[in-house]
């Protein structure tokens, strides 16, 4: 499948992405990973501050997890039940349904 996309993109039947021909300049990329340290330093204080809200909270437990933030924008309270989120069906471009297993 994937060659006959290759072939079609080489015989000009589909247009090329644009985005290829867009290089990258300027300063080097830097450096945003951290430590475990760090990265406890970040889970303490996220569970024992007092300057986030509930929902501030619940969004970077969820980002912990590796929730992006589409799918951490799209839960809703009714999936919350005490100490966990119910994923009961999934969204696609169909629309939505149940889960597939």
């Amino acid at each position: 499948m994937v060659g006959m996309f290759n072939d079609a993109v080489v015989n000009d039947v589909i247009k090329k992405s644009s985005i290829q021909k867009i290089s990258v300049t300027g300063n080097e990329a830097r450096n945003a990973s951290m430590t475990f340290a760090e990265y406890q330093k970040v889970v303490d204080f996220t569970f024992r501050t007092d300057l986030l809200t509930p929902s501030e909270r619940a969004a970077a437990i969820m980002a912990f997890h590796d929730l992006r933030g589409a799918e951490i924008r799209g839960v809703k309270l009714r999936y919350f039940n005490g100490s966990s989120i119910e994923v009961a069906g999934q969204l696609t471009r169909d629309g939505y349904g149940a889960l597939k297993h």
